[in-house]
């Protein structure tokens, strides 16, 4: 390609041999484009030098000469695509690509010219992807052998990378990054797959182009995609304004034709060293991925684009993969977490204190009045009946939870000589919550602030909003008017508390918040849950 001269123009002296077009211009490239765009007709020229050794045949391969073309050898035509015209009407569109085998009479030893004659009145802006290519049969066949083996490759590499994802997302953590991950290779494979389908069904040119048009457009969304799966991933904010950036920098370069791989690689190396300043977890590794995609796509014009995008999948695979391991394993050590204290809580419920006061009155009362025992037999075996049915579950009913509480206020009455109430507000029993979380905060406003009192009331309200439910817990009990911040630490530091952050954060991951203090004539503990 280095040695091909371009001018346009048309001239009946072009196509001879002894013309002399050193003055044209050189023929430009940007990678897979050639710069020289033209509407109307213009002329490729270049020289082939034939050693003296030479046998065998010679092969000739071009495609998408937008629209129609020409090929002269020394002077002689020797075959055409489409029809070369002057204006859009007499103009004919060709196929795709050709191929053909140059004459042998015309194959003698040393110096011969190539011409080219191109007509392009019916896509005047469209970048030209022509690339003629000349060799010997072998060579050429090689050549197409390896063109095919590249895209099927790179084909398969995509479409297995797009399966793994969906594996990952349907199969393990619907995480959304994976989303735009399975995005942004769809939109790779797609160019590759018209590129297939362009060569080997030899598709009209104007076909070729209303899909590349439909491409272009689908492709304006990987730096969309590309752009989501990182910030996503590594959790770079504000988000939105990230993907809106990715879109406006698509759109503008689809406007102006410009080539889009250096505006969308910048922007992803922003993302990723801003990830890296904030000691995001593995952003290095994409880092790696992006540098090896940059550096591959402009060291090999053809496939160095390709080649690197394997090695940014790949970092990007490896990223997703541990990323997903590390938010396992910290699910595990919550589940083992919140476990041991579920299984320290029920031992907190049953230890031998607890039956021990419970028995010593169950023993006073079983002389004063056995029916009011037996009362408090029936309430001591609902409530281990109940806990030892939620406890390993995840979410219960309020229902569940609700019978859990009253079950223990009439323990306590028994055994304080006292009397509870349980008041609720706007719940209807069907909500979901994790087992055992207000019995918890009942258990310890008893034992908190009732110590003197033989009274008490409590009130359980439930506030819901179209992004969240607010549920109040009350008791009138006796504590500190003023609670410091030492104090309310070490009261969110027991066992109790401790049972309930770690179920919330098991059903509700980082999504939940819990307050609690004094407020007018008792205490309250607000707890926030998303819908």
């Amino acid at each position: 390609m280095a040695g091909w001269k371009f001018h346009e123009g048309d001239s009946t002296s072009w196509s001879r041999p002894d013309y002399n077009y050193q003055n044209w211009e050189p023929l430009r490239l940007n990678k897979r484009l050639i710069l020289n765009k033209h509407q109307g007709i213009y002329w490729l020229k270049t020289n082939v030098l034939l050693p003296s050794n030479f046998q065998g045949s010679l092969v000739f391969h071009y495609y998408l000469f937008n629209a129609a073309c020409e090929i002269y050898w020394d002077g002689k035509y020797i075959d055409g695509n489409g029809k070369v015209g002057t204006n859009v009407q007499s103009e004919k569109t060709g196929k795709y690509a050709n191929m053909f085998s140059v004459p042998i009479t015309l194959l003698a030893p040393g110096v011969h010219e190539i011409s080219i004659k191109v007509s392009n009145y019916h896509y005047p802006n469209r970048s030209l992807f022509g690339r003629p290519n000349i060799g010997t049969t072998l060579v050429m066949q090689q050549k197409n052998n390896q063109w095919v083996l590249e895209h099927t490759l790179m084909t398969t590499v995509l479409g297995l990378t797009i399966f793994f994802c969906i594996l990952l997302f349907f199969g393990l953590a619907k995480n959304k990054s994976l989303l735009y991950f399975m995005g942004f290779c769809i939109v790779q494979m797609l160019e590759l797959l018209l590129s297939f389908y362009g060569v080997y069904q030899n598709i009209d040119i104007g076909l070729y182009n209303a899909l590349l048009d439909v491409l272009q457009l689908i492709k304006m969304l990987d730096g969309f995609f590309l752009v989501g799966y990182l910030v996503l991933e590594f959790r770079v904010k504000p988000i939105t304004y990230w993907l809106l950036g990715a879109m406006l920098v698509s759109v503008l370069t689809y406007w102006w034709a410009f080539y889009h791989f250096p505006a969308l690689w910048l922007l992803a190396a922003v993302i990723v060293a801003i990830a890296i300043i904030y000691k995001k977890h593995l952003a290095f590794v994409t880092l790696v991925g992006l540098v090896g995609w940059a550096f591959l796509a402009y060291w090999n014009p053809a496939w160095g684009y390709f080649w690197g995008l394997v090695i940014l999948m790949m970092s990007m695979i490896i990223v997703s993969i541990l990323q997903m391991y590390k938010r396992v394993k910290q699910q595990h050590q919550i589940e083992l977490r919140t476990s041991r204290l579920e299984n320290q809580l029920l031992k907190k419920n049953i230890q031998p204190h607890f039956l021990m006061n419970s028995l010593i009155s169950l023993q006073q009362i079983i002389h004063e009045d056995p029916f009011k025992a037996e009362d408090m037999i029936n309430e001591l075996a609902s409530e281990f009946h109940i806990f030892s049915r939620v406890a390993e579950k995840k979410l219960i009913a309020m229902k569940d939870e609700l019978k859990l509480c009253q079950a223990h206020l009439r323990i306590m009455e028994y055994r304080k000589g006292a009397s509870f109430v349980l008041e609720i507000i706007n719940i209807t029993g069907e909500e979901r919550i994790p087992p055992a979380i207000f019995h918890t905060l009942v258990e310890n406003g008893i034992t908190h602030g009732y110590g003197r009192k033989n009274k008490g009331r409590f009130v359980l309200e439930k506030v819901a909003t179209n992004k969240q439910i607010v549920y109040r817990l009350y008791n009138d009990g006796e504590s500190s008017q003023n609670v410091d911040s030492e104090e309310k630490e070490l009261i969110g530091s027991g066992t109790g508390m401790k049972y309930i952050k770690a179920r919330l954060n098991e059903s509700y991951g980082k999504k939940w918040k819990m307050d609690f203090g004094r407020v007018d004539k008792g205490w309250e503990t607000v707890i926030t849950l998303p819908i």
